[in-house]
């Protein structure tokens, strides 16, 4: 009887003690930082070069990376680089950001396209007074004659509305 009593006191404690792990690991579950859609929010996140993370090339980006949005990250610039013929992706290029046209004054960004051809940051950009974009591959730098005042590149360039970004 008595090792009767013993185990059944020692089950409750063993379930007791099971009780309370569960119950904490429930709760870091349900708090955890990791599960909050815009986890990236203050992140700086960029685009590189080879690289095959990204998705959706030629929709507008910020239509989800955006505050409150379903994708990861609030994207400040962001678009997609073809070649010349406006359908083929142009990976692995690049697009600079300049204080002046045709790439006078200061550089303020240079952004990597990345292997599926999209190119993005979280990175601030300061669009008072406009600025003036390129987009250059190993052998040539194209550049857009007018300024622009945002970095959602797709929004203008969709292949309907304005010609998509190109570059050979």
């Amino acid at each position: 009887m008595r090792n009767i009593f013993k185990s059944t006191i020692l089950l409750r404690s063993i379930l007791i003690l099971l009780s309370i792990f569960l119950i904490a690991a429930c709760d870091n579950l349900l708090n955890d930082d990791d599960n909050d859609e815009n986890e990236h929010e203050d992140e700086i996140m960029y685009s590189e070069y080879g690289d095959d993370e990204s998705h959706q090339t030629g929709n507008t980006c910020q239509n989800c990376h955006i505050a409150g949005g379903s994708g990861e990250g609030i994207f400040t610039i962001a678009g997609s680089v073809y070649q010349a013929d406006g359908t083929t992706v142009n990976p692995n290029t690049t697009i600079k950001i300049y204080s002046g046209s045709n790439g006078s004054g200061d550089l303020l960004a240079t952004i990597e396209v990345d292997g599926e051809g999209n190119f993005y940051t979280t990175q601030d950009m300061d669009w008072t007074g406009g600025r003036y974009v390129s987009a250059s591959s190993a052998t040539n730098e194209e550049f857009m004659q007018s300024q622009v005042t945002s970095g959602s590149c797709n929004s203008c360039h969709d292949g309907a509305s304005m010609a998509r970004i190109t570059v050979n």
